[in-house]
């Protein structure tokens, strides 16, 4: 581990010398790795610090495939990319609560949200003098890349051999059972004031499930969706009201979203009698 001073100035030594992307981005994971776990302040977001380090320093440690859908699947053009560290515990809706930073082949630096992919700052050293800014100056969504495209297009998108090994029915399943998951998301935190309120778990008008079965029926489909723990995590707690997101900070972190669940839904319903 080196200064802050000289580990800036390694970053942009290979910055200000770039020429091929493949060997611009090889040199920067050689530093990534010189200097992992180093932290390095940054102006915005204010009090969070750049904790250096590479994919296996994340939450997405041992999944190569994020890493392929993150250069595939969220700008307008394929590009080749390197995780260069991580804002640890901040409060958005990504898996973790971790920021993932990404350096791209063309210099732009983005962070990771949740199927989100957030232009935080033009360059290294954008990134160094004025922070990473967030929300991001642009945003790419997961897949809008593929919208625009024709038939023809589509097809030929499909046939990039990091595309083939993700099964098309296999997405569209996946997808099928995000709308249902978000849905019920969205139907939990209206119902949340249910739980607070009302001295029953029945919904509001007759027929209407409670808050409980809700919340059950998100636990199968998150069963069934193959998204990792993290990401379900995030997924669950974007969707909670600002009063429950208070209120789990003031709590030991939950192990899983089993228990996250647990503590949000099934310990605020009144035990049957």
């Amino acid at each position: 581990m080196g200064s802050l001073k000289q580990i800036k100035t390694e970053f942009l030594h290979c910055e200000s010398g770039k020429k091929e992307a493949v060997e611009f981005l090889s040199q920067i994971k050689e530093i990534v790795l010189k200097h992992r776990n180093s932290k390095i302040p940054l102006a915005k977001p204010k009090s969070y610090e750049l904790r250096i380090g590479g994919l296996e320093d994340t939450v997405h440690a041992g999944d190569g495939e994020q890493l392929e859908v993150w250069k595939d699947c969220y700008l307008p053009e394929r590009m080749e990319m390197v995780v260069i560290g991580a804002l640890d515990d901040f409060r958005c809706s990504a898996a973790g609560w971790q920021l993932v930073l990404l350096l791209c082949e063309d210099g732009n630096v983005y962070a990771y949200e949740f199927e989100v992919l957030h232009l935080v700052a033009r360059s290294l050293e954008d990134l160094f003098k004025s922070g990473a800014e967030f929300p991001g100056l642009e945003k790419f969504r997961f897949g809008e890349c593929f919208e625009e495209l024709t038939e023809e297009e589509m097809e030929k998108e499909m046939q990039c051999d990091e595309i083939k090994k993700i099964d098309d029915e296999h997405i569209q399943f996946r997808r099928r059972l995000e709308i249902e998951m978000l849905e019920d998301l969205k139907a939990i935190k209206q119902s949340e004031t249910i739980v607070t309120e009302l001295p029953t778990t029945k919904g509001p008008s007759s027929g209407s499930p409670s808050v409980a079965e809700m919340a059950c029926e998100f636990r199968t489909l998150a069963a069934e969706s193959g998204w990792n723990d993290e990401a379900l995590q995030g997924a669950f707690r974007n969707a909670l009201t600002e009063t429950l997101k208070d209120e789990l900070v003031s709590r030991e972190e939950p192990e899983g979203l089993d228990k996250l669940i647990s503590l949000t839904i099934d310990n605020r319903l009144p035990q049957p009698g």
